[in-house]
């Protein structure tokens, strides 16, 4: 009945939840399940301009590493924290780096979730709009269903970006289960 099934992936607890529903559904039909994350960039943005953070720390396409002749402009802050998920928003490589990091942490969070009940299963890495690339490899995998979160990461971000399970419920080409 579902030989594919799309799981969306996030950090967070119903991002979770989402993955173990779906592999007790993949177990019972023995299905293949694909993973995906998609890192979207520009949400750290909005989510910045709504608290008051500028963008930018200097001209685009500047890096925040510039050097002078007394040294280095700026350091690189930790990973995680939030002045570094500011600064992944103005230097492209940095924003690499924090897609690497999110990526790991939701294939570590999911992943184990999927190895705990033994089911197949392939990670997708993807930047971009999340309703858009979860909805393209949905078509190109022909997924028979959707798994996802009800509430992804919270309310200010449903509320700036929208929801994407809304999103993807609208524009799926398959049925989608949303798990609250």
């Amino acid at each position: 009945m579902f030989e594919r099934i799309l799981i969306c992936a996030d950090a967070s607890s119903q991002a979770r939840e989402a993955a173990r529903v779906a592999a007790n559904i993949a177990k019972t039909f023995r299905s293949h399940v694909i993973a995906v994350h998609v890192y979207e960039q520009r949400e750290l943005r909005q989510l910045m301009n709504a608290a008051g953070i500028p963008g930018r720390a200097g001209p685009a396409g500047v890096s925040p590493f510039a050097s002078s002749s007394s040294g280095p402009i700026q350091t690189l802050p930790a990973p995680g924290t939030e002045a570094f998920a500011a600064l992944a928003t103005m230097d492209p490589a940095v924003g690499q780096m924090a897609a690497g990091d999110a990526h790991a942490d939701v294939e570590n969070n999911v992943g184990g979730v999927l190895k705990e009940v033994g089911v197949r299963y392939c990670f997708r890495r993807s930047q971009g709009d999340p309703v858009q690339e979860i909805v393209k490899l949905a078509k190109e995998e022909v997924t028979e269903l959707i798994v996802i979160g009800g509430s992804g990461l919270g309310g200010l971000r449903s509320l700036l970006l929208g929801s994407v399970s809304h999103g993807v419920l609208q524009h799926a080409p398959c049925p989608v289960l949303i798990v609250h």
